[in-house]
């Protein structure tokens, strides 16, 4: 997203489009994941079902193919949606940028927090009180905990949404469509900020 196009038709106007294909990837994006869910279940069951035709007296009751599965596929299902929490925070820190670039705004890539500063001062508003902000913020923080510390809850997760640090993140039971919404809400107040 580096180097945009100038818009003849007007930067609110060309990030607004921007921003619909943006939300539509995220959308997309969870929506594959929760089909491979529905698929690998559908398999699990087929496999569960070969795993009872093929156990024996003599099975080695430390041996459990069937909670194996079942726990790898939920923490297949829990990096996919870990890394949905990433892409969502990297596809508004990268529209931000984008809008930095075009106001000719310094921002540095890697310093949300920052770069929400910056932008918020020429414009005139705080961005983190913007309505989606707080969304947007969660997937940012559920994507740092799976980067940084593999998926468990870290100090900051801890402060701001409770329970203690180091606890393992269900992914799987986050409300991605709501932060996917609210991240949508965030870049739309953004650039309507930009036609005022």
């Amino acid at each position: 997203m580096n180097n945009p196009v100038q818009s003849k038709y007007g930067d609110n106007a060309w990030f607004t489009l921007m921003l619909s294909d943006e939300i539509g990837n995220l959308t997309r994006l969870h929506k594959a994941i929760l089909k491979w869910v529905e698929v690998a279940e559908m398999d699990s069951q087929g496999f569960r079902q070969e795993v009872e035709r093929r156990r024996t007296p003599q099975w080695d009751d430390e041996y459990d193919p069937i909670s194996n599965e079942a726990s790898n596929r939920l923490a297949t299902v829990r990096v996919m949606f870990a890394n949905l929490g990433v892409t969502i925070a990297a596809c508004a820190e990268n529209f931000i940028i984008r809008i930095c670039n075009v106001r000719s705004v310094t921002c540095v890539k890697g310093h949300f927090g920052s770069t929400c500063d910056s932008l918020g001062k020429s414009l005139g508003v705080e961005i983190s009180q913007l309505p989606g902000y707080a969304g947007n913020q969660r997937a940012r923080l559920l994507g740092n905990c799976f980067k940084h510390t593999e998926g468990r809850t870290d100090d900051r997760f801890a402060g701001k949404y409770g329970g203690a640090v180091g606890e393992d993140i269900q992914y799987e039971k986050e409300d991605w469509p709501s932060m996917i919404a609210e991240t949508n809400g965030l870049l739309s107040e953004i650039i309507a900020k930009l036609a005022s």
